[in-house]
């Protein structure tokens, strides 16, 4: 949840409930076809290590390139910025690529911080997944007979009392923590072994 990313989140919502008029939704998705785009073209664009970049990227602090590598896995690297990529597309024969687009500012931005945050945001999508399958995992009626090695007194017996159906429902209890919860989801699976 970035400010700089709420349009491409919220527009086709704001068109659907009527807050956003066609031409301004149309504008929206005509900027994130262009930082589109602008991704794909930092994933091509390749740049070689010459001694130009080399100077560049030792003022940053980084380590000269060993080979090629993509624009993109550049702007991968903790000190590139934005505010980097025109000089290092500049630097004479550094980029090859098919084509530089006339990116605006917000465009490079957007994408170089798509790019730079994309294994963040893939570990959070795998981590709202797991976290959705344990929302909807199904607790065992067993499960409440005797009580979880580790949990306290009071939490199993509100869990006793209320016996919820899935360990979505059981973190939703008043006093339930959530290293109770996670006592519940490794008896889960134990049981299911």
């Amino acid at each position: 949840l970035r400010d700089d990313n709420s349009h491409q989140r919220l527009m086709d919502i704001g068109a659907e409930v009527g807050l956003l008029s066609a031409a301004r939704h149309a504008r929206f998705a005509a900027f994130e076809v262009l930082v589109t785009d602008e991704i794909a073209r930092m994933r091509n664009t390749l740049v070689r290590p010459t001694p130009s970049l080399d100077n560049l990227l030792a003022t940053l602090g980084e380590p000269p390139l060993r080979s090629n590598i993509t624009l993109a896995q550049l702007v991968q690297r903790p000190a590139i910025s934005v505010e980097h990529l025109p000089a290092i597309e500049a630097a004479g024969q550094d980029c090859v690529h098919d084509d530089v687009n006339g990116a605006d500012c917000r465009v490079r931005y957007r994408a170089s911080v798509e790019i730079k945050y994309a294994g963040y945001i893939e570990r959070a999508n795998r981590s709202i997944a797991q976290e959705k399958a344990l929302e909807d995992a199904v607790l065992p009626v067993a499960l409440f007979d005797a009580q979880t090695p580790g949990m306290s007194n009071e939490v199993y017996e509100k869990l006793r009392r209320v016996r919820p159906r899935t360990l979505g429902q059981a973190s939703r209890i008043s006093g339930g923590t959530p290293a109770a919860i996670s006592l519940l989801a490794i008896e889960m699976k134990k049981r299911q072994l």
